[in-house]
């Protein structure tokens, strides 16, 4: 998979972007991205789910609302206290996805919308691991990813076929 390419790092392209963006107080329609998703996979609220990169908290706070326990994380201190002065209810904290604080086997689920493809190789790898280290035994996880990744994958792999054979 290719590094997103931007011209700030991971961290400083996150801070700005929050930076002017309200928390996310609106109505969401579920049944569109990212939550026509997640519904085919969280069918019932037994179990805490995890939102890795919550950003300014439209997910959160829609399973919130319907009764779930959920926590979102987010490597932005910035966002976490904008989610937090909004809906103190809802439990937002800073945590970065390649070093979680939270016990083995804790969640039910993990969303992760759009926050893999934005990881160099070494840090997806300690992500993922991190990511299935503080889910259940048969728990379950909805994330998504850029295309244009997948679709550039697959060509580096064709024209390294191709030059190698």
């Amino acid at each position: 998979m290719r590094i997103t390419y931007r011209n700030l790092n991971n961290k400083e392209y996150w801070n700005r972007r929050w930076q002017n963006l309200p928390v996310d107080n609106f109505p969401i329609d579920d049944n569109f991205y990212p939550l026509k998703y997640a519904k085919k996979v969280i069918i019932d609220n037994k179990g805490l789910i995890l939102e890795a990169g919550c950003g300014a908290g439209r997910v959160l706070n829609y399973y919130y609302k319907l009764g779930y326990k959920v926590v979102g994380i987010d490597f932005i201190s910035e966002v976490i206290k904008k989610i937090n002065k909004v809906h103190p209810y809802i439990k937002a904290e800073e945590g970065d996805i390649r070093n979680l604080r939270f016990n083995d086997n804790h969640f039910q689920y993990v969303l992760a919308f759009g926050l893999y493809h934005n990881l160099n190789i070494s840090d997806l790898n300690r992500s993922l691991k991190e990511t299935f280290r503080v889910m259940k035994n048969r728990g379950k996880i909805v994330a998504s990813f850029r295309a244009d990744n997948l679709q550039t994958l697959l060509t580096d792999f064709i024209a390294n076929f191709k030059l190698n054979n």
